[in-house]
């Protein structure tokens, strides 16, 4: 469901670990939606710092991507890092 036109969408960030460190911001948001199979648009921003990657998520797509990295094809690759507070 999309929100109406001028209403604010609830944000949440979740932590991966295995996100390739060569690849640019804009490649990482494209890499992270390739390997779980969302929408590109619920992934609003990706930020690496370390070993750790720092995915912005519409609320709504927390579920879905989380259980893509945990269970999915980008289980052999991603590792959720669940209640991490870096």
């Amino acid at each position: 469901m999309r929100p109406r036109a001028g209403s604010l969408v609830p944000l949440e960030t979740v932590f991966v670990k295995g996100v390739t460190r060569g690849a640019t911001a804009h490649r990482r948001r494209g890499l992270l939606t390739d390997l779980t199979g969302g929408h590109v648009h619920a992934i609003v921003y990706v930020r690496r710092f370390g070993a750790t990657t720092a995915a912005t998520l519409a609320a709504t797509a927390v579920a879905v991507f989380s259980a893509a990295v945990a269970t999915g094809a980008a289980a052999n690759a991603l590792t959720l890092l669940r209640g991490a507070d870096p």
